[in-house]
């Protein structure tokens, strides 16, 4: 719909509340989102007091956008729900595309709430289409949906982001560091496929262009850093794994001293890749970090001990990718309490362990893989 006109009395405020919302969505875009927190408050309120429905969508995304931002999924969910309560109300297309885009992403790929998820992807999906080809908001939504296929193991997950890839590069004057971090979210999609080699060659190439991009230590770059220190921690690379994680949790935690679930994930990265390495102190230091930033953004437990977890949680199987001197302790263990249990390789140090691994699973008669 055509916005309507900007009062003559008001046309100053507008622009000024419009040229501040640029800087700090730049500011945002730059990675320095922790600065501007106050500012973003302070436009916000500013806008309200104009008149000009539109100018308040925009800011109200704004605020969303930030909360986002800055890890903070509960309370951005609700945000861009306000904005597109805001958007509508002002009958603005575009922002609407943008809460309803932005609350998917959220609600979605972020946090994983699949029932709420889709019905924000079904509204983004009808206002996104309203819009009409070209516009960035439907490239935008694409390549969500096929993150968030990846993430919930739904089909469509790498044809998606390669649907997205093709969007983005037939619409209109689109940022090149966009398409490198769609590159980066096929990569991750195929990397979920088991199509590591193919996955491993893009993210290289991503690390490399962020790196030209935004600089060493930008939070994008660390994100690429993480992602394909996960690709070498898959492949069996720990020692490579280790460094490009190091690399990551200095950067983010330079970006989001408060926390971030990207950090989280490099953590949790960490303490894998270290226990692999048997450097079972940094394994636990890493742990109990991730377990502070996972209770921060909402993950409801966090153990440290399997046996704990196993009683209190009795999960129907597990999978142990843990070094294989353990894998006999941990594997008995789950086949006594009735849980099925995938197991990587080597599955034990010697062929005879092995083999009592296997005959203590078939006593319990649970399913071994």
């Amino acid at each position: 719909a055509e916005l309507p006109a900007i009062d003559p009395d008001d046309v100053e405020a507008v622009e000024a509340a419009r040229t501040e919302a640029a800087v700090l969505s730049a500011s945002i875009n730059a990675g320095l989102g922790r600065d501007i927190g106050d500012r973003v408050e302070e436009a916000v309120a500013a806008s309200q007091t104009i008149g000009y429905a539109p100018v308040e969508a925009e800011l109200a995304n704004l605020r969303a956008e930030y909360l986002s931002d800055q890890g903070r999924y509960e309370a951005a969910a609700t945000a861009f729900d306000h904005a597109f309560e805001v958007s509508l109300r002002a009958k603005h297309d575009a922002q609407l595309a943008a809460a309803a885009v932005g609350a998917f992403d959220v609600l979605g790929p972020a946090m994983g709430r699949k029932d709420a998820a889709e019905r924000w992807r079904s509204r983004a999906r009808a206002a996104v289409d309203r819009l009409g080809p070209g516009s960035r908001h439907g490239w935008t939504l694409t390549a969500l949906e096929g993150e968030f296929a990846c993430r919930t193991d739904t089909p469509g997950c790498v044809s998606l982001l390669q649907r997205a890839l093709k969007e983005f590069d037939a619409a209109d004057e689109q940022p090149p560091s966009k398409r490198v971090k769609l590159v980066g979210q096929l990569a991750n999609g195929l990397a979920r496929e088991g199509k590591l080699a193919q996955a491993l060659e893009r993210e290289e190439e991503i690390l490399e262009a962020f790196e030209g991009a935004f600089g060493p230590h930008h939070p994008t770059t660390a994100s690429a850093a993480l992602n394909l220190g996960i690709s070498g921690q898959m492949r069996g690379d720990f020692e490579t794994a280790r460094t490009l994680l190091e690399r990551a949790i200095t950067d983010l935690s330079l970006t989001y001293p408060d926390g971030h679930d990207a950090l989280g994930n490099a953590h949790a990265g960490m303490a894998l890749t270290t226990m692999k390495l048997l450097d079972f102190e940094t394994a636990a230091a890493h742990a109990e970090r991730a377990q502070a930033i996972q209770s921060e953004f909402g993950v409801p437990r966090h153990y440290t001990d399997y046996r704990d977890m196993f009683e209190k949680e009795r999960p129907d199987f597990v999978d142990v990718i843990t070094p294989p001197d353990s894998h006999f302790a941990i594997c008995r263990t789950a086949s006594e309490l009735g849980i099925h249990v995938i197991c990587q390789k080597p599955l034990a140090p010697t062929y005879e362990i092995a083999q009592q691994l296997v005959a203590c699973t078939k006593r319990a008669g649970v399913r071994f893989m």
